[in-house]
């Protein structure tokens, strides 16, 4: 490589490097969740339920990060908790992947949908929408058994990353917490080129 062609790769990786660091300078403390791919805004007031469940989180020393294992992240309403069953009024989680073989989720979706009657879920709707540009296809579901509702959404994006976004709640609590659900789920930004 010659000198001038030296020059300007190096430009453009110190470029590149002040952009990212700028990048992480600016929303390092604006309440803005990094996932696998993805970055939320979590509901005001909810908590990770890794910070209420210490013990119950497995924790490795020196492993490796499984990248073929799904990566999910629950928030929990800490302070509203069901007085017969002991668990949370409202929770919200995100699952991602990295896909080994392409898929879309127009193939998958009536999968899920035959696993979810299945297992005994009564399908109330199901539809789609864009998230953050991305096709969505969502259902909304009741779970009897566990006095529940739980309204899913399901993605894979071009570059095969796989997302699930789950709000599930006692059925008496699901009008309360849907607008933070709402509003968490609209915040969702799905990572697209280098930064």
């Amino acid at each position: 490589m010659d000198d001038e062609a030296t020059k300007i790769l190096r430009l453009i990786i110190i470029v590149l490097f002040v952009c990212y660091a700028l990048k992480l300078f600016f929303t390092r403390n604006s309440g803005t969740f990094r996932g696998q791919g993805y970055t939320i805004e979590w509901p005001a007031g909810w908590t990770d339920w890794d910070e209420l469940n210490p013990d119950k989180k497995k924790k490795k020393r020196f492993a490796v990060a499984d990248k073929t294992k799904p990566k999910a992240t629950t928030y929990v309403t800490e302070d509203d908790v069901d007085y017969y069953t002991g668990a949370y009024a409202a929770s919200m989680s995100i699952t991602s992947l990295k896909l080994s073989t392409s898929a879309w989720i127009e193939d998958e979706m009536p999968k899920v949908m035959e696993s979810l009657i299945e297992y005994g879920y009564k399908i109330i709707d199901k539809g789609e929408i864009k998230i953050d540009d991305e096709l969505a296809k969502w259902v909304f579901y009741e779970n009897k058994q566990d006095n529940a509702l739980s309204f899913e959404f399901y993605i894979i994006t071009e570059g095969n990353m796989f997302y699930k976004i789950s709000f599930n709640t006692i059925k008496e609590k699901f009008n309360q917490y849907r607008p933070d659900f709402e509003k968490s789920k609209d915040s969702m930004k799905i990572k697209k080129g280098l930064f």
